[in-house]
């Protein structure tokens, strides 16, 4: 009954036209990864490589593909968009429903757990991650509550089953979720219980470090539980654009002054993780527990709560630059705004544990009606909300949900039938307030756009033959929002842009280099505006189609470089830093290529009788078939991402590709005409899904054993 109730609330939060799937990263992002997925394996196809995005670049083993998640496999029965209807009131069932339950076990009654449940679900720190369509962000946050209520227990009771059943837990968590949002929990969770289990002697110490140690060693286990995906992502990640930690990267879109006043009222601003409001009610209960009650579990949530914030202000606190340097993982990720998100989490289980209080002690309800006063005049004053709502809408809603908490803490001097009228106008009144919330979000995050570009690109590529099966997708140059920057992956043409969380390092630099622009280190997500400064900004990626920035309009290209050629000569670079500034020295690209291992069959110029040809016979994802025919030795370079994994069948010889011209990928072959067939294997799968096996292997073991 509580999940249907969840499922509804967040139904009508979410779902209306105009909301989730209307949202930038669900309609610029996911719902073309999820058409190209279940696309292909409908196909018949396993989906290993992307080539319309970003030059190419691998798609399984991109974990925002959410691949082995196994609620994703109604996407191969449904449309995207109602899957993801569907999965959202799942989770939100599954979340309110976790959450109740730790409710239960941190000492709540059932009134009052159901109320936490729901008001987590419609909180601002769950509402806006899917007012941004960041959907997977809100499938580990249904996650969340589960997970440390199962980190709780076993706590209570160090054993090998409980600490299985958490693994199996945290991995499926894992498959479904943002890297960055599982690394958060943990760090959170572990100050949780770090601070629960405080020893109060020296005896009680090796009680407090075992179940600790087990929780993180549950961790590991989860990590080879979810090897299939993670082993290929790690490798991903070896080659991607984010691989060299800064604390100016750690420290970008931290949690600032919006994000703090939004903990009071909705706050219009533009990053979805500054989005936090929760209701007065929340945050008056919730920091009056944090003030009132001293029990272990209080104090638990409070560090919890406290840790967060401190890590989500970022460099406005002078403990970041220590935490990057000394806490683990810190220094790998960004926008630690998003630790806000515990904040909330652990605000609204303090708020329950108050609001389950039947007669608190009465300094701490005039304590909750002080609060209450602040955080309306707060909200009177503060010049943000004023864009939000008029002063009495402001001021009256705060002021008379502390006066019902003034009244419900002493509940107990009530009739039961005078208490009914109080539940009733608390949760009303904090219902308006969460949906209120909501609609801020949906209206600052979600923007209508038409991208006129998309269809008449779609149509005159196709008029010109150029998106037929077999052959290369046509490369385009439009910028977002006259089309998306992934929308080549639904209507059949490529780019040298596009919309991904992690880019690979060849070509992010490239593409900036190329177009004279120093290389993004903040926002990596997709390239510089600055890129399109022209409607063919990089010619030798075979562009055949862009738009003119001065008229608005599509123009073709007169003369197109080859997907394939061959060259007889190479010239040698010491690494891609070297490779990138020879491209900016212009060598004729058509005669001699750039490569970062010496050649000894090429010579430094080519033969003056130096003649030969390439052409693609057959182009799909994970498989490319060229016919080549050269005079002498040479090296065939293809105008697709250099990516491990690539190979070309020579004759009756395999070898590895090589990098060349900084992003291309080649391979030296022999004097003669032949067909060079290339093909992509993801070098961790097979490893990685051994090692998933194994490791589900051992928890089924541990679950059948007897204790």
């Amino acid at each position: 009954m509580l999940a249907a109730l969840a499922a509804l609330l967040a139904g009508l939060l979410h779902l209306p036209t105009g909301r989730l799937l209307s949202s930038g990263d669900w309609t610029r992002f996911h719902v073309f990864n999820r058409e190209y997925l279940y696309g292909a394996l409908r196909a018949g196809r396993l989906p290993l490589w992307n080539p319309h995005v970003g030059l190419g670049r691998p798609f399984l083993a991109d974990v925002e593909t959410a691949f082995f998640y196994p609620p994703h496999l109604l996407n191969l029965a449904l449309t995207p968009d109602v899957a993801a209807a569907v999965l959202l009131l799942l989770h939100a069932g599954l979340m309110c429903v976790g959450m109740a339950l730790l409710a239960s076990a941190l000492g709540m009654r059932r009134t009052a757990a159901a109320a936490v449940g729901l008001a987590f679900v419609a909180c601002g720190a769950v509402s806006a991650p899917l007012a941004a369509g960041q959907v997977l962000w809100f499938q580990g946050i249904a996650w969340l509550p589960l997970v440390l209520l199962l980190a709780m227990r076993l706590q209570d009771q160090p054993c090998l089953r409980r600490a299985c059943r958490l693994a199996l837990l945290l991995a499926l968590q894992l498959l479904g979720t943002h890297p960055q949002l599982f690394w958060m929990q943990s760090v959170g969770v572990t100050v949780f219980l770090t601070v629960r289990g405080w020893p109060q002697s020296r005896r009680a110490w090796r009680g407090w470090l075992a179940p600790i140690g087990i929780w993180l060693a549950a961790h590991v286990w989860a990590v080879s539980l979810a090897a299939v995906q993670y082993l290929p992502f790690f490798e991903l990640v070896t080659q991607g654009n984010r691989q060299v930690p800064s604390l100016e990267l750690a420290s970008a879109w931290s949690l600032g002054s919006p994000g703090l006043a939004s903990l009071l009222f909705p706050v219009p601003v533009g990053n979805w993780s500054d989005h936090l409001f929760s209701g007065s009610a929340v945050l008056v209960l919730g920091v009056g527990a944090m003030l009132v009650l001293r029990d272990r579990k209080a104090r638990a949530l409070s560090a919890l709560a406290l840790f967060a914030t401190v890590l989500a202000l970022g460099p406005a606190t002078p403990l970041f630059a220590p935490a990057f340097h000394f806490l683990p993982g810190l220094s790998f990720f960004r926008v630690h705004g998003r630790f806000s998100l515990l904040t909330v989490f652990a605000l609204v289980l303090l708020a329950g544990l108050l609001l389950d209080q039947t007669q608190a002690a009465r300094r701490g309800r005039i304590l909750v009606l002080g609060l209450a006063c602040l955080s309306a005049l707060l909200a009177l004053a503060h010049p943000a909300a004023r864009q939000v709502m008029n002063p009495l809408a402001r001021v009256v809603p705060v002021l008379g949900l502390g006066l019902l908490c003034f009244f419900w803490l002493d509940r107990a001097r009530l009739r039961p039938f005078r208490r009914t009228i109080l539940a009733i106008a608390m949760a009303g009144l904090s219902l308006f307030q969460l949906a209120l919330g909501a609609h801020v979000a949906y209206r600052t995050l979600v923007t209508q756009q038409e991208y006129p570009a998309e269809r008449p690109m779609a149509e005159i590529l196709a008029r010109q033959g150029l998106l037929q099966d077999g052959q290369p997708p046509p490369r385009v140059s439009v910028p977002f929002p006259f089309a998306r920057e992934n929308a080549g992956m639904r209507l059949g043409w490529s780019t040298f842009s596009g919309y991904s969380g992690l880019w690979l390092q060849r070509t992010w630099s490239y593409v900036h280099q190329a177009t004279g622009l120093s290389v993004p280190a903040i926002a990596v997500a997709f390239p510089a505006a600055n890129v399109y400064r022209g409607p063919f900004p990089l010619p030798e990626t075979s562009l055949v189609l862009g738009l003119d920035p001065q008229s608005g309009r599509l123009a073709q290209a007169t003369t197109v470089a080859p997907r394939a050629q061959v060259v007889g000569s190479a010239l040698v670079a010491e690494d891609l830093r070297q490779a990138l500034e020879g491209l900016g020295h212009g060598p004729d690209l058509r005669q001699v290529a750039l490569v970062e291992e010496s050649l000894p069959s090429l010579p430094i110029r080519p033969a003056p009788e130096f003649r030969g040809n390439a052409q693609v016979l057959h182009f799909a994802p994970e498989t490319i078939k060229v016919q080549v025919e050269v005079t002498h030795p040479a090296l065939l370079v293809l105008g697709e991402a250099y990516y491990p994994g690539w190979t070309a069948q020579v004759g009756e010889e395999e070898l590895p590709c090589l990098p060349a011209n900084a992003w291309m990928r080649a391979v030296p072959i022999p004097a003669g005409k032949q067909v060079v067939t290339f093909r992509y294997h993801s070098t961790w799968l097979v490893p990685g899904t051994l090692l998933s096996i194994l490791s589900l292997a051992l928890a089924l073991l541990v679950l059948r054993r007897r204790d």
